[in-house]
């Protein structure tokens, strides 16, 4: 809106006051992050919710975990250095189509797992829930070397998947 005293040449600089009027309804600020999809849990029943419980040792940063899809694409990963707090629950949920089948994998970069030399750490998973996972994720052998423990949840039929219901834990090769 053009001002009650127009000025002969235009400004160099932009006016310091706002013109008036003012909008009412000002639009807001877009956010600065993206948020997880989904913001809440979905309406229909194409998904359905993977929650993990993980209470953490005393060395929270070894720990870390990933979601994949059935041909190996990584769908979700937490890297080590995300938990911070020594022995403290941390719940994470996912949602995820509920007819695709998933592995979840869980990652102790040092070897000792979460539990039971340096903490009494532990974790549930549960899928759409019901858990299909209690662990301490245990292990003597504390060689410095990443180890794995992983399962496999949602749809997935001895045709797609060879070890679908079969839980699994790997160590380094020496």
């Amino acid at each position: 809106q053009p001002s009650d005293n127009p000025t002969s040449k235009p400004t160099k600089q932009p006016s310091i006051r706002p013109t008036r009027p003012l909008t009412k309804n000002p639009t807001k600020q877009p956010s600065r992050y993206p948020t997880s999809f989904p913001t809440s849990s979905p309406t229909s029943n194409q998904y359905k919710e993977m929650l993990l419980y993980l209470t953490t040792d005393t060395y929270p940063g070894e720990t870390g975990w990933k979601i994949e899809g059935i041909d190996g694409t990584i769908l979700k990963r937490l890297e080590n250095y995300n938990y911070k707090k020594e022995n403290e629950l941390y719940v994470e949920a996912e949602y995820l189509h509920a007819n695709g089948c998933y592995k979840f994998t869980i990652i102790d970069t040092k070897g000792n797992g979460i539990c039971c030399e340096f903490g009494s750490g532990s974790y549930t998973l549960s899928w759409g829930g019901d858990v299909i996972r209690e662990s301490k994720f245990e292990h003597d052998i504390s060689d410095g070397n990443q180890v794995t423990e992983s399962t496999r949840f949602g749809e997935c039929s001895l045709s797609n998947s060879p070890s679908a219901f079969s839980p699994s834990t790997s160590f380094p090769s020496v």
